[in-house]
């Protein structure tokens, strides 16, 4: 796709995200996907009393919107607010939570979940 494209935050679709133990504790809104982009993906993140984790089988860039971002890795604990970026790189363990968090991501490969997993 060559068309610049204005994603409106009332109209995104933010749906559930993190399994049955983070119901109604994190949605999620993916706006560039494979249909946009061959390379990159990228959509916004609610977090709020929940725990999800997860490793990475792509690069990610989180900017924290707004509220209280908590990155686990391993032991250590990232505490990031509103104006906050944190680079992932590929590979990594994490554990995301919040309070109240709302989270802009972007990944690469966009197409990571149909590559083996040692790609």
């Amino acid at each position: 796709m060559s068309e610049v494209v204005h994603f409106k935050k009332n109209s995104m679709d933010f749906s559930p995200f993190g399994g049955a133990e983070n119901e109604g504790k994190a949605w999620l809104a993916r706006a560039v996907d494979g249909g946009l982009s061959k390379t990159m993906g990228a959509g916004i993140l609610h977090l709020n009393g929940c725990d999800i984790s997860w490793t990475l089988r792509y690069d990610e860039v989180c900017v924290v919107l707004s509220g209280n971002f908590l990155l686990h890795v391993g032991i250590d604990l990232l505490s990031a607010g509103p104006g906050d970026i944190i680079w992932i790189p590929k590979n990594t363990t994490v554990s995301y939570s919040g309070e109240g968090a709302e989270v802009f991501y972007a990944l690469y490969p966009v197409d990571w979940s149909t590559r083996p997993t040692d790609a």
